[in-house]
């Protein structure tokens, strides 16, 4: 990694994020209509990127990746022709990483991948009761047995809420075998039953 030591690199990955989950927090207004992906983009472009450094973990915007493939974990309930999957945020260690080896196989994990889910106006009960449990059910456990799996590797659940024109978030963190419920939390921030 670039100009930081191995024993680093959570602390300021963590301090990168967490600034940034803050700064997007604290946007005054947003469309009570606004879906995951507009919010994954705003968040990426507006509040991640502009943390770039070239003394940061993040020292290139091209470590950034939105709606990227990353490994697949094998199960018996996904058969997957392709073992691959695409994820909201996708931090690479590198700049221009991919998940692919010199094979053309899904082999490279990144150093982070951020998951999100949203809240907005538009969902009825019935679909925000399906968001989260995507959520608590495919979400989270993927992050938890990535981390696990994967040395150096942290994995954020973030539930968004825009309902109220506001940004409330609800933010899980995972390494190793640690976890961290509502690792970070704005005022109103989603319940979150893991």
């Amino acid at each position: 990694m670039n100009k930081i030591k191995d024993s680093d690199w959570q602390s300021q990955l963590d301090d990168l994020i967490k600034s940034a989950l803050l700064s997007f927090s604290s946007i005054p207004k947003v469309s009570q209509w606004a879906r995951e992906k507009e919010l994954v983009s705003w968040f990426v472009t507006d509040h991640l990127l502009p943390q770039v450094n070239p003394q940061s973990i993040i020292h290139q915007p091209s470590q950034v990746g939105i709606e990227v493939a990353v490994p697949q974990h094998k199960t018996p309930n996904n058969p997957r022709k392709n073992p691959d999957v695409c994820k909201d945020v996708v931090i690479w260690k590198e700049p221009k990483m991919s998940c692919w080896d010199s094979n053309g196989m899904a082999n490279i994990y990144p150093l982070s991948v951020l998951e999100w889910k949203s809240f907005n106006k538009r969902d009825r009960p019935g679909q925000r009761k399906n968001k989260t449990k995507t959520f608590t059910e495919y979400d989270i456990p993927w992050l938890q047995k990535t981390s696990s799996k994967v040395e150096k590797f942290i994995g954020y659940g973030i539930l968004a809420d825009v309902t109220n024109q506001k940004i409330e978030i609800t933010c899980v963190r995972f390494t190793g075998t640690e976890k961290n419920d509502f690792w970070f939390q704005t005022k109103n921030g989603p319940d979150l039953d893991i």
